[in-house]
């Protein structure tokens, strides 16, 4: 799988496992009784990844995030979009978890998160 902007991918990954069992009391012990919340994570993740597309202020266009050269408008830019997806991850999907959600079905949450992401990034305060 290749992925457009890695940091976001994993933060709106994040946010979706974080949301799905907040409040929820962990005590299974068996990380494949975990799959299928995973499989609807990274659905949702490579939906959200796919409907941002390259963010050149925090990505080489491979899906590696920028390391090289640090400046602060790349750490302000890739700081404050990550957290960005990964709230508003957590809040789509706080306690409506379902698994082994599809592609399809997760697109309409993650068209959601990503239209008001872009919303917000306008009036982030950036370098």
């Amino acid at each position: 799988m290749t992925v457009h902007n890695a940091l976001l991918f994993n933060a709106a990954l994040d946010g979706f496992v974080a949301g799905s069992v907040a409040g929820q009391g962990l005590t299974d012990t068996t990380s494949a009784d975990y799959a299928g919340l995973v499989a609807s994570a990274t659905n949702y993740a490579t939906e959200v990844d796919s409907l941002i597309g390259n963010d050149s202020t925090i990505s080489q266009g491979s899906g590696a995030a920028i390391y090289t050269g640090f400046t602060s408008a790349i750490v302000e830019n890739q700081s404050a979009k990550v957290a960005l997806i990964e709230s508003l991850s957590f809040s789509a999907a706080f306690q409506r978890y379902q698994a082994n959600q599809t592609q399809a079905q997760v697109t309409p949450t993650a068209e959601a998160v990503v239209a008001l992401y872009t919303e917000a990034i306008a009036s982030l305060q950036l370098s």
